[in-house]
């Protein structure tokens, strides 16, 4: 049964893209869209309807970011793995909540990035 889901990534490399296209397709796995750095104040929600404009430039993290938007537990958990074996930096992973839906690319990356740095100071190790 189809449940619509799909993956924003941001961040990744044309190579990393082409890796990228063959996990999805070898497991079967939700597409994924990408987020360009113009996007930077558009709010998830618009995203994941497919609006397309840009926003003015803000300058957004140096980052790598997998959003996950309706996927089950399974194809977050096959997706992460595989995507983990085809970066040498270890990418942001977050599904879309209720909450983030009304932010913008930026807020939620400033956010994440906090959050990773709180568990890195901390002592949390694969952040």
């Amino acid at each position: 049964m189809k449940n619509n889901g799909r993956m924003f990534i941001y961040g990744f490399d044309e190579k990393e893209i082409d890796e990228l296209k063959k996990i999805v397709s070898e497991n079967k796995l939700p597409g994924f869209s990408k987020i360009e750095e113009n996007m930077s104040e558009m709010r998830i929600r618009d995203i994941i309807k497919g609006v397309k404009m840009e926003t003015h430039n803000e300058e957004l993290p140096n980052c790598k970011l997998v959003l996950f938007n309706k996927f089950v537990d399974k194809e977050i958990e096959t997706a992460i793995k595989a995507i983990r074996n085809i970066t040498e930096s270890s990418p942001i992973f977050a599904t879309v909540t209720p909450t983030s839906m009304n932010w913008t690319i930026k807020h939620l990356l400033d956010e994440l990035n906090k959050e990773r740095e709180w568990y890195i100071k901390n002592g949390y190790k694969n952040v």
